[in-house]
């Protein structure tokens, strides 16, 4: 690594920018629905918390390519609670929060009956 300095003066913040401004997901030129597909949309879990060697975060990844902001979350008391929960901050992207609340977190089952309840009203919106 060099100095930030350094890299500033070589222009690479130009290069940082076109980065960050222009070079997207290339989730247009390959079918999304497989697996393959899905791993290049982008992840809206965007990093994990978890410990180390954690097998669950993978799969949580993949379930917000595959699914999208269409997915609904609702987390058991444990240690998923803790690496996705909601404070100090979330590593689910603002697109996965955006028009109602998708995660839930419970003690008991509250939450998934809140969360049917939703789907009941989603089916009843796509009816009419």
């Amino acid at each position: 690594m060099r100095p930030i300095e350094e890299q500033l003066e070589k222009g690479e913040k130009e290069n940082a920018d076109y980065l960050y401004n222009n070079v997207t997901y290339k989730d247009t030129y390959i079918n999304k629905e497989t697996v393959k597909g899905s791993q290049f949309s982008k992840p809206l879990f965007e990093f994990s918390g978890a410990c180390a060697g954690c097998g669950e975060t993978p799969y949580i990844k993949l379930l917000t390519q595959l699914y999208g902001d269409r997915m609904m979350i609702a987390n058991s008391t444990g240690c998923s609670s803790i690496y996705g929960g909601y404070a100090p901050s979330t590593p689910y992207t603002k697109k996965m929060k955006k028009e109602k609340d998708l995660l839930g977190h419970h003690l008991f089952l509250k939450i998934q009956q809140n969360m049917v309840m939703e789907c009941y009203k989603q089916v009843k919106k796509i009816k009419t």
